[in-house]
């Protein structure tokens, strides 16, 4: 069975945190990738929104409930 020696852990731990200076360079531009992403995916969005909007008067409205009310009241 293998034992841990704290020595082990020490040097493991020291040997990794070596490595959070270049953390940096990885995430920053990570984080501006899926912010450009987010901004690009909402503009789409609103994009789709405006384009596929149906203009529906007040009347058509009151008519489509209306025909819908007729056939609950049998």
């Amino acid at each position: 069975m293998f034992h841990a020696r704290p020595g082990y852990i020490l040097l493991g731990v020291v040997g990794l945190s070596a490595l959070t200076g270049y953390l940096d360079y990885v995430l920053l531009p990570t984080l501006a990738i899926f912010i450009g992403l987010t901004i690009y995916a909402i503009q789409q969005k609103r994009q789709a929104d405006t384009c596929c909007i149906k203009s529906v008067s007040h009347d058509q409205i009151l008519a489509a409930i209306a025909a819908r009310d007729t056939s609950v009241a049998d």
